[in-house]
């Protein structure tokens, strides 16, 4: 990790490793945030953390599963001790399972859950202890348009998300009388390794990748750093009166 430098203030992006953490960390590092990076072992932290400090900031790469009370402990005591502060928390890592519900597995449930909404919770609850002490502190949350939309085949992925939009606004009221604002965004079908991995064999329950393009009235899907910009703005002071929102940045998918 790079020297931090003084003043700057520190973000801890769970699922930073790829998609829209490792573009949320990207941006936030061009903001002026020195960046804790949290994702699975073996996924590509450290050169996600590398491209974070090639733009002066400093960079911390964190193997820790968020579904684990303890990794989500360690996971802010290490980003709070190698940063010296914690100032925003973007809770970024999630998964899916595709499959009807009369087919879907127990444990494939269980795995979305676990990570998609006790992720947070455990995250968030990690890290209030360091945010209350941050003058303008910020948590935002990754949920998705499928909070707002069914869809057949997804529906652990929607009612995943449909939580984290509920705990949101929860959070949103307990921990701002603690100076925390707390928001979430609803991105569309943004090309990421999740969602690509929606479609194997080039077919999901949402038919074609082609299909899912034509589903945004935009015609294309959204770009990572599209997302992270909406993050951006919800983390910024220029967003000091939003509070228990849902940014939803989804190229009109919600709109039919």
């Amino acid at each position: 990790m790079t020297a931090a430098p003084a003043g700057r203030r520190a973000a801890l992006v769970t699922g930073g490793a790829t998609g829209i953490g490792r573009a949320t960390a990207l941006a936030l590092a061009a903001d002026g945030y020195d960046v804790a990076l949290l994702g699975l072992p073996g996924s590509p932290l450290e050169d996600a953390a590398g491209e974070v400090r090639a733009l002066g900031a400093g960079a911390l790469a964190i193997e820790a599963d968020v579904a684990r009370a303890a990794d989500a402990r360690r996971g802010v005591d290490e980003a709070v001790g190698r940063l010296g502060r914690l100032d925003l928390l973007v809770n970024c890592a999630g998964t899916s399972a595709v499959g009807d519900v009369a087919d879907l597995s127990e444990d494939a449930w269980d795995r979305v859950f676990d990570t998609n909404v006790k992720g947070v919770f455990l995250m968030t609850r990690a890290a209030v202890p360091a945010l209350a002490r941050s003058e303008g502190a910020s948590i935002v949350n990754v949920a998705s348009q499928l909070a707002l939309s069914a869809v057949a085949g997804f529906a652990a992925y929607c009612a995943s998300k449909a939580a984290v939009l509920h705990l949101t606004r929860c959070l949103a009221l307990e921990l701002q009388p603690r100076g925390i604002r707390v928001n979430a965004v609803c991105p569309g079908g943004t090309d990421t390794p999740l969602l690509r991995g929606a479609f194997p064999g080039g077919r999901g329950p949402q038919g074609t990748l082609d299909d899912l393009v034509a589903a945004h009235p935009l015609g294309r899907l959204a770009r990572p750093e599209e997302i992270a910009a909406a993050i951006r703005f919800l983390a910024s002071p220029d967003a000091s009166f939003v509070v228990g929102a849902a940014l939803v940045v989804d190229g009109g998918y919600t709109l039919p």
